[in-house]
């Protein structure tokens, strides 16, 4: 059976999440697309404002996968931002990331009592939108020429979630 963690980014992490985010598989995916030094990693994790944001590695087996995180919170309008991205190349296209995704959205939705998220998605990243369509993501415009916005409601994603869970609790006992 998998063992599916996670833990919050911390600065002992800090190195770690910069190589994956310099990776061209994953760099070439986000809407800022330059490469980051150290002390631009350090800077931007002492910028974080831990009541808008949580950041967490996830791993299977011991093994780090990934990145997942919940940004742009605000309890008073009840949205979020959730991202991820699979850090380490052996894990493209496996169902731990579906898995980490659930992870972020469940702890927005419901550990933190969000009701609705946004997202901002390039339009070629085939990945991250055909898994935000299969959560219930619904396009709400353009955020520019190459980039398409969304929204999730957590009542949509609460229908939509139930067959992903099935397929992911599968995959783990099978795994």
């Amino acid at each position: 059976m998998s063992e599916f963690t996670t833990r919050p980014l911390d600065e002992n992490n800090l190195e770690l999440v910069r190589h994956w985010r310099n990776l061209d598989h994953v760099r070439t995916r986000m809407a800022t697309q330059n490469l980051i030094s150290q002390e631009e990693q350090k800077a931007w994790f002492s910028r974080i404002n831990k009541k808008q944001a949580e950041h967490h590695i996830y791993s299977l087996r011991g093994v780090d996968i990934g990145s997942a995180n919940i940004s742009a919170i605000s309890t008073e309008n009840g949205t979020f931002e959730a991202g991820i991205y699979c850090g380490n190349s052996d894990y493209l296209g496996h169902w731990v990331n579906i898995a980490a995704s659930l992870f972020i959205y469940d702890r927005a939705f419901y550990e933190l009592g969000l009701t609705q998220s946004t997202a901002i998605i390039l339009d070629d990243n085939r990945a991250a939108l055909n898994l935000n369509k299969s959560l219930g993501y619904i396009s709400c415009g353009r955020h520019s020429d190459h980039i398409g916005k969304y929204t999730l409601s957590r009542d949509i994603y609460e229908v939509k979630s139930q067959g992903i869970r099935k397929v992911i609790a599968r995959n783990m006992l099978s795994d």
